[in-house]
């Protein structure tokens, strides 16, 4: 079922790129602008909301790894620290990529080079701008599902300790 819908995700992110190859030179440079400084606000959320999640889990997750009984105990930490550095790692390029855009956009925006070639640099421009709306799509599915794998491991905690508490 996973490599299925890897590679259905896959398809479909191809598809988009191909969509954005093709019709990406008529959009223009200030309607990409605009896609590219929400794409850096969204992303500027998710990177914080990250790290202030890992900061507060930080000391637990290294407990929990210098603590663990076993080693899938211990990686089960380590894997909830991945979840979190994940998306917040991709967050960070993607912020860095959006501001590389909106500076050259300003900076280059008459230059000679720029205006010879204005339908291919923005074809590529959209490509880029798709791939990473893509890449950050996935990553807040990967965070979506990051809270969910966290309100079931509180649940099942909560249904374990519930037994204790009436004793």
């Amino acid at each position: 079922m996973q490599k299925l819908a890897k590679i259905l995700g896959n398809t479909l992110f191809l598809i988009i790129i191909v969509i954005a190859a093709v019709y990406g030179g008529g959009v223009k440079g200030g309607d990409q602008l605009e896609i590219y400084k929400t794409l850096l606000t969204v992303s500027s959320i998710v990177f914080a909301i990250m790290g202030a999640w890992l900061s507060l889990l930080k000391i637990e997750i290294v407990q929990g790894v210098r603590q663990a009984s076993s080693d899938s105990e211990g990686e089960s930490y380590v894997d909830k620290a991945r979840s979190l550095v994940g998306p917040m790692s991709s967050s960070a390029i993607i912020i860095a990529l959006c501001l590389l855009f909106v500076f050259l956009y300003y900076s280059l925006n008459q230059a000679p080079f720029v205006v010879e070639n204005v339908v291919h640099l923005r074809r590529l421009s959209f490509v880029i701008l798709s791939w990473i709306t893509c890449w950050q799509m996935v990553s807040l599915i990967r965070v979506m599902f990051s809270g969910v794998d966290f309100l079931i491991d509180v649940s099942r905690m909560n249904k374990e300790l519930t037994g204790d508490r009436k004793r």
